[in-house]
C-alpha cells in the first residue's frame, strides 16, 4: 500500500511538472519517471517471488522429439532412428534467470526434463564450433576412438572395481576401435567415417571455454561439479544404453543427437554386464541390431518406461542418476556437446558403505585359500543381515530405536531372491557377448574350483564373528534405507556382487551367487 501510494504521488507530481517550461523541472520530471520504471520494475519482481510456486510448470510438452513420418523431411531413415510403440515426450521447462533454484528443482522431479530458453541459447560456440579451422587450430591433435562399428563399446581397465581385468588369460584384443591421434578437420572432412572423441573440458584451451560461458544454470550451488566433458562424433556414432550415477546436464553445440531414455525401475531387463566386468553399467542391448531381438524380444513389447527426443544446438536436456540412455548422432555435421557431472546421494551412499562394509570384513576374512568356506559363510551372514535390516519409509529417529533383525532363516530366504536376481538380470546372458574372449571358461574354472555344500556347512561362525558383523549392520542398512527404489536395488546388485569379489574373488561371484539363490 505504501508502495503505491509512493508510486501515485510521484506520478502526480510529474503530471504537474510536464507543463512547467523551465529546464530545472524537465531535469526533475526525467528523474521521477526514471524512477518510476524502477520501482515499478522492482514491485513487478517482489510480486513474482512471493507468489512463485516452488513447483515446476512442466505442462508442456517438448515439441521435436522423432515421429516416423518426419523421417524424410529431415532426410534420416529408419535405419538411422527407432521410435517404440510407448515412447513419451520428454517434458520441458523454461529457464528464468530469476528463478536461482531452477537447477535444484528439476533434480528434485527426478525424471529426464528438457530445459529450453537457457544460457546456452546465446553461447559463442553455437556458432564458432562449426568453423572446422577455428576447431583444428585451438584443438591441435586429438586422441580419439575410431570404432569398427558405430556402437561405441564402454569398456574400463579399472583393475580395482573390475577385477576380471587381472586375467591375462581373457583376450580383449578384439575390442571394436581403435584409437588414433588425428587433426579435429579429418571429422569435418570425412563425415563418412566413424569417430568419437571425448576429453575433460579442462584440457581445451580457455579460447574455447569462453565460448561456453556463463554453465552456471546447469550448476548447482551446494556442490561443485564432479567433471564438465566436451564430447564430439560423427554421423552414427552410438553410445549404448548404459546407466551413470551422478546428475548429468547435457548441452548440445552443434549437430543433432536423438536420446532415448529408460527408467531405472526396468533396469533387470536390459541384460547389464555384472559390477565386476569392464563393460560394467552397460547393457548388451543393441537396439539396432536385429540379432538383439532375436536374443531379448522383451523390447519388442510396450512394456517399458521410454522417453525419446532428438537435440538441437542449444537444448539442454537433464539425465537423472541411473536412468538408462541409448544416444545416436543423426545429424550430417559434427556433433559437439558439453556435460556437467554433478554428484549424486547414491553415489555418496555407496562410498560411505564402501568404506564401512571393507573395515568391517578386513577384520574377519582371510584371503587364503583354505578360508574360502569360512569367508563364503561370513558373507552370507553380512548381505543377508544387510537386505534383513533396510526398511522402506526410512525415518532416522525411529530406526535407531528399532532393534536389529537376526532372524537367519529369513536373511536367507531375502539373499536367496535376491541373487536370483543378480544372476538372471546381469550374469545368464554373458555367452551372447562377442568381444571379450575366453570369459566362458575363465568361470567355468571357478565353479569347479567352488567348495562343496559340505565343506561350507562345516564352517560356522563363532559368536564373535557374529557380534562384529551385528554391530555395523543398522548402520550399513540405514544408508541404504535413505536411497529410493529403483536406485537402491541397482545400488544393492552392485554392493553384492562387489564384495563377493573382494571376499572371495572375482571367479568366485558366479558361484556364489548360485549357491545363495539354491539355498532355500
Amino acid at each position: 500500500k505504501n508502495l503505491k501510494s509512493l508510486l501515485l504521488q510521484r506520478f502526480s507530481l510529474s503530471l504537474f511538472i510536464v507543463n512547467q517550461p523551465s529546464f530545472y523541472m524537465k531535469i526533475k520530471l526525467t528523474y521521477y519517471i526514471l524512477f518510476f520504471i524502477i520501482l515499478v520494475s522492482f514491485s513487478v519482481f517482489i510480486k513474482y517471488m512471493l507468489n512463485h510456486d516452488d513447483k515446476l510448470d512442466i505442462s508442456g510438452i517438448y515439441d521435436r522429439p522423432v515421429k516416423l513420418n518426419e523421417l524424410e523431411q529431415k532426410r534420416w531413415n529408419e535405419s538411422e532412428i527407432l521410435t517404440f510403440p510407448n515412447s513419451k515426450k520428454i517434458k520441458y521447462v523454461k529457464y528464468h534467470p530469476v528463478d536461482l533454484k531452477l537447477t535444484e528443482r528439476i533434480m528434485d522431479l527426478g525424471e529426464p526434463i528438457l530445459m529450453k530458453n537457457s544460457p546456452a541459447m546465446d553461447w559463442a560456440a553455437l556458432e564458432k564450433w562449426k568453423n572446422k579451422d577455428y576447431i583444428n587450430e585451438k584443438l591441435g591433435v586429438i586422441n580419439v576412438h575410431t570404432p569398427k562399428t558405430p556402437y561405441v563399446r564402454l569398456h574400463s581397465p579399472d583393475l580395482t572395481l573390475h577385477p576380471l581385468n587381472r586375467f591375462p588369460e581373457l583376450n580383449f584384443t578384439n575390442l571394436p576401435w581403435i584409437e588414433k591421434e588425428i587433426y579435429p578437420k579429418i571429422m569435418f572432412e570425412n563425415p563418412e567415417k566413424l569417430i568419437y572423441y571425448m576429453t575433460n573440458i579442462y584440457t581445451i584451451p580457455d579460447d574455447m571455454k569462453s565460448d561456453i560461458y556463463p554453465l552456471n544454470f546447469a550448476m548447482v550451488p551446494w556442490s561443485p561439479p564432479l567433471e564438465i566433458n566436451f564430447w564430439a562424433g560423427n554421423r552414427f556414432v552410438t553410445t549404448p544404453n548404459h546407466f551413470d550415477m551422478v546428475h548429468n546436464f547435457y548441452v548440445q553445440v552443434t549437430g543433432k543427437k536423438r536420446w532415448i531414455l529408460f527408467n531405472p525401475k526396468d533396469h533387470e531387463d536390459f541384460a547389464l554386464f555384472p559390477n565386476i566386468h569392464p563393460s560394467d553399467r552397460m547393457s548388451m542391448l543393441n537396439f539396432n541390431h536385429n540379432e538383439t531381438y532375436s536374443i531379448f524380444d522383451q523390447f519388442l513389447t510396450d512394456k517399458f518406461d521410454v522417453y525419446e527426443t532428438v537435440l538441437e544446438p542449444g537444448d539442454c536436456l537433464y539425465i537423472p542418476p541411473f536412468w538408462f540412455h541409448y544416444v545416436t548422432v543423426v545429424s550430417e555435421e559434427v556433433s559437439m556437446s558439453i556435460s556437467v557431472h554433478t554428484e549424486s546421494y547414491e553415489a555418496v551412499v555407496r562410498e560411505r558403505v564402501l568404506g564401512k562394509s571393507e573395515r568391517l570384513l578386513n577384520k574377519l576374512i582371510s584371503f587364503s585359500a583354505p578360508s574360502i568356506p569360512q569367508n563364503i559363510n561370513i558373507l552370507r551372514y553380512y548381505i543377508g543381515l544387510i537386505l534383513l535390516n533396510i526398511v522402506d519409509d526410512f525415518n532416522e529417529d525411529e530406526y535407531k530405536k528399532s532393534p536389529l533383525l537376526t532372524d537367519t532363516n529369513e536373511a536367507d530366504h531375502i539373499l536367496s531372491s535376491y541373487c536370483k536376481r543378480i544372476l538372471s538380470a546381469r550374469w545368464d546372458h554373458l555367452h551372447h557377448d562377442k568381444i571379450v574372449i575366453g570369459l566362458d571358461e575363465l568361470l567355468e574354472r571357478g565353479t569347479n574350483k567352488f567348495p562343496s555344500h559340505e565343506e561350507i556347512n562345516s564352517s560356522v561362525l563363532d559368536e564373535y564373528q557374529k557380534e562384529t558383523i551385528q554391530s555395523s549392520i543398522k548402520d550399513i542398512a540405514s544408508f541404504f534405507s535413505e536411497v529410493q527404489f529403483p536406485n537402491r536395488d541397482i545400488l544393492l546388485f552392485n554392493h553384492i556382487e562387489h564384495f563377493t569379489s573382494y571376499a572371495l574373488g572375482a571367479l568366485n561371484t558366479k558361484p556364489f551367487l548360485k549357491y545363495c539363490s539354491n539355498m532355500i
